[in-house]
């Protein structure tokens, strides 16, 4: 038996060892753990010691501590969690499903089993033995919303979002918080990358319906998925009316506040004769009631001797595997040659996806008052408010988990200028 005296020291060590575990000062933590057990061996100790260790990135030594832990006490839930754990990171797979059976078999409240027991599945990208679980937790808790949290975060990492986002809706019904439900839905509405790099290359062809010389443009570049961020950069060359154009576009998307996600895009061209020479978007998004986003948006396009100020919005709509969106734009320029505005134009979205994120066709329309790019000489672009309606479909789909092909189709009437149709063609390789 301890003198009062030596328990003193065990409950200021072991005190001190909480402490710096709580701090995540992982090697400090160790030290004090193992100094309570030279002393007694206590569950507190080992239990903290083999957390310390699991943090450290020690796994071996942690699943030995839960080895020696679970020899004492057998039925030890948080015993039994941790070393299915410390089992997954080690990819013993079997071992940890056995382990989260177990905690789930002594105490079916224990969500945290029933979400590793989904994560190791996942992991394995094993899809019908994950949505099993969740099935089997839902029976059993049929008013709890985690299971449908679990199941919207297996349904995002296969990119399966609409299915996400009905889980998430059907958990806030059954009582999920904000702070559970809108950094995931954030995610979601973002359309973050499958894998954290994507190169890109497409070419555009536009032709007229009167004798003009059609438009190329070849454009390349690579993106980068940060976790709650994505960055791109592009190649651009452009020919129109004999002149050719090349510049680079940054356009990057990041997450905000709860809710909330920004986009900046910026294009600079060098000796620009068809494009502008600077070509700068902001935007923010914001999600409300799960279902709608709405955005606004300020756009400045500098054309050399002319500038042109954008002001946009956009409500959108999220319904099954449909996404409907309207953005009314509305500008103010003016032009070396005439007053070119105010004007604005109204477009409606339409997009579709199918089983995944990455398969879509989508449908555009417009009408309203644009300026138009009507001409080129050694001045620059000659620009032109005009009367304008348009249709758009494109597409995208990935053949195989890394490469994709895009495509689109157009027919753009103008008031004063002959009407142009053409299409493109792309592939994305993402690694």
């Amino acid at each position: 038996m301890l003198t009062p005296i030596l328990s003193l020291l065990l409950v200021a060590s072991l005190s001190n060892a909480q402490e710096a575990l709580n701090n995540k000062q992982y090697p400090q933590a160790i030290e004090y753990f193992q100094a309570a057990l030279e002393k007694e061996s206590s569950y507190e100790a080992l239990y903290g010691l083999a957390r310390a260790q699991a943090f450290s990135g020690d796994y071996a030594a942690a699943l030995n501590t839960y080895n020696t832990l679970l020899e004492a006490y057998p039925d030890n839930g948080d015993a039994l969690l941790g070393r299915a754990q410390v089992q997954s990171w080690l990819k013993n797979y079997a071992a940890a499903e056995a382990d989260y059976e177990r905690v789930i078999a002594l105490n079916a409240d224990y969500a945290e089993a029933w979400q590793g027991l989904i994560r190791i599945y996942g992991w394995q990208n094993q899809e019908d033995p994950a949505l099993a679980v969740v099935e089997r937790w839902q029976k059993i808790k049929p008013d709890s919303p985690a299971p449908f949290l679990s199941r919207a975060q297996l349904y995002f990492n296969q990119r399966r979002f609409s299915l996400a986002r009905q889980d998430l809706q059907t958990a806030r019904t059954l009582g999920a918080t904000d702070s559970e439900i809108n950094p995931l839905l954030t995610r979601l509405n973002r359309l973050p990358g499958a894998l954290p790099w994507e190169a890109s290359l497409s070419y555009e062809l536009q032709g007229f319906t009167e004798r003009n010389d059609p438009w190329h443009t070849v454009t390349g570049g690579v993106k980068y998925n940060f976790d709650r961020a994505s960055l791109s950069l592009q190649g651009i060359s452009t020919q129109r009316f004999g002149f050719w154009d090349q510049g680079v576009i940054a356009d990057s998307y990041f997450d905000l506040w709860s809710g909330a996600y920004g986009n900046v895009r910026a294009q600079a061209v060098v000796d620009a004769n068809v494009l502008p020479e600077f070509d700068i978007l902001g935007e923010l998004y914001q999600t409300f009631a799960d279902t709608w986003e709405v955005s606004g948006a300020y756009r400045l396009m500098s054309y050399p001797g002319n500038q042109i100020h954008f002001v946009q919005g956009s409500v959108g709509k999220y319904w099954g595997n449909w996404y409907f969106r309207a953005q009314p734009i509305f500008f103010l320029a003016n032009t070396a040659n005439q007053e070119a505005g105010p004007g604005g134009n109204l477009t409606l979205w339409a997009r579709y996806y199918y089983a995944t994120v990455d398969d879509y066709i989508e449908m555009r329309t417009g009408l309203g008052r644009r300026i138009a790019v009507v001409g080129a000489d050694d001045g620059g672009a000659q620009l032109q408010g005009q009367t304008n309606a348009f249709g758009l479909l494109s597409a995208q789909y990935f053949i195989t988990p890394r490469i994709g092909l895009t495509g689109t189709l157009n027919y753009n009437y103008d008031e004063q200028f002959a009407d142009r149709y053409g299409g493109s063609i792309g592939s994305l390789y993402r690694f």
